[in-house]
């Protein structure tokens, strides 16, 4: 009988409709697993960043002694052991849970801006609202470039506020982590400390130095098939009108009847009927160069170039090589992602452009790029733009083969205006003039704006 139960038992779980059943319990297993793996991380990204309990050395030191004293007083009996080891293990104790309930605090971190020029100060103000009274002392713990920074704040009432105000003067070029904001609680005895986030950690720009560039209207090729602009500029080949002389405009674009018949410097104005491109680009091999300071020299040049470019509301094509150009993830707010041929980045405005050039930084040479990569690609953005590049600018250090470069860029861009800024620290400066290429080798900063009028 029992067989004959076992195998009509059998024969039903065969049946067609228990395979719909049985499928289900895998599914519930993963959906179980997946919400449990999904609440397990959730709990731990809540609790870890924002809440991190530290033992100090004086702590460890109360735990072990109170640890010991309980341990010989189980060996001897000696009871003078137990009552030092209970008050010192209920101090440690009330050391771990005293600072738990202090959730209630809130904080801003605010800086006057989220960029600044090498060498100024940034504002930084922090402050800090309880809605519950807090009788003790705190401390603010503000991570700056990763180096933390702290600031007292005294016991509040309840609804109070405290704000502190930082002065920060702006380190050479970088991009610079400001935060984590915590706040850090001490227990009792000094034994434990309680870190809790309160803000999120931002990012500050320190822009490379720049220089204005002279303007020169009459030296730039122009691209007829370009995108029109109804906005009047002061290159072109249509007169449109005088504006009003404003300091940094070349004298070449004077028009000296109307200067002498009113009085006043008046400037040509013509319309804007095409749409220039230029493009930079930059060298980033750490080998190139001499040392950091040519490197820097070599950054604030593509700045200085890269914003008059802007300035004279052309196209702007920014290329970093070889790895130099940031991941999507990495770009500032404004820049979008690089071309994925090319390599190459479109920037509009002035901005996001110098938060651009603060992330440069030197890089190895990549082995596929020397091997692999044809030696035009470094310096092409695209064959179909070739042929509407006004200007290619070129930035290298004081070891780059000049030869070589000047004979891809003559070659790729034989219509447009070629400029190779070589940045040598310390050497005299100079313009020289080759067939449809003009190198400019700067020795200081201060330099460019004479020579870039030279060469242009």
């Amino acid at each position: 009988m029992m067989m004959r139960f076992a195998m009509r038992f059998r024969s039903f779980l065969c049946t067609p409709a228990m395979p719909r059943v049985g499928s289900v319990i895998p599914m519930l297993a993963t959906h179980i697993q997946t919400l449990a793996q999904s609440f397990l991380r959730r709990a731990v990204n809540r609790v870890r960043p924002r809440n991190l309990l530290r033992i100090t050395p004086f702590g460890w030191l109360a735990g072990a002694f109170g640890t010991v004293s309980l341990a010989v007083f189980w060996v001897t009996g000696w009871h003078e052991l137990l009552m030092v080891a209970v008050p010192t293990l209920i101090a440690l104790a009330a050391a771990v849970l005293m600072p738990i309930g202090r959730n209630g605090i809130t904080a801003d971190l605010e800086a006057d801006t989220g960029h600044a020029a090498q060498g100024h100060d940034v504002s930084i103000r922090l402050a800090v609202q309880s809605p519950v009274s807090v009788p003790h002392a705190s401390l603010l713990v503000l991570h700056i470039g990763g180096i933390p920074h702290s600031a007292p704040v005294p016991p509040l009432a309840a609804g109070g506020t405290h704000q502190v105000d930082l002065k920060l003067n702006a380190p050479p070029r970088s991009r610079l982590t400001v935060g984590p904001l915590s706040l850090r609680h001490t227990g009792p005895f000094g034994l434990s400390t309680r870190d809790r986030q309160l803000c999120p950690a931002g990012t500050i720009y320190i822009h490379p130095s720049t220089v204005a560039l002279p303007h020169a209207p009459s030296q730039y090729r122009h691209d007829l098939d370009g995108s029109e602009r109804p906005d009047a500029m002061d290159e072109g080949l249509s007169f449109h009108g005088l504006r009003p002389y404003v300091p940094g405009d070349d004298v070449r674009g004077m028009h000296w009847l109307s200067t002498a018949r009113t009085g006043t410097p008046m400037v040509r104005q013509y319309d804007r009927t095409q749409h220039a491109l230029s493009v930079v680009r930059f060298e980033a091999t750490a080998t190139e160069y001499s040392g950091r300071d040519e490197f820097e020299l070599a950054v604030s040049a593509l700045a200085s170039v890269g914003v008059h470019c802007l300035e004279r509301q052309d196209s702007l094509s920014v290329g970093i090589r070889p790895g130099g150009t940031p991941s999507a993830s990495a770009l500032p707010a404004g820049i979008p992602p690089a071309d994925s041929a090319t390599g190459q980045i479109a920037v509009r405005e002035r901005l996001p452009f110098l938060n651009l050039c603060s992330g440069i930084v030197p890089s190895a040479r990549a082995a596929s790029q020397s091997a692999s990569q044809p030696a035009s690609q470094s310096v092409s953005p695209s064959p179909a733009l070739q042929g509407q590049v006004a200007l290619y600018c070129h930035v290298v250090g004081s070891r780059h083969d000049l030869p070589a470069l000047r004979k891809r860029v003559t070659a790729l861009y034989p219509r447009s205006l070629c400029v190779i800024i070589v940045a040598h620290e310390g050497a005299e400066s100079s313009v020289d003039f080759r067939p449809g290429v003009a190198t400019i080798t700067v020795g200081t900063l201060a330099q460019l704006p004479r020579l870039w009028k030279e060469a242009v």
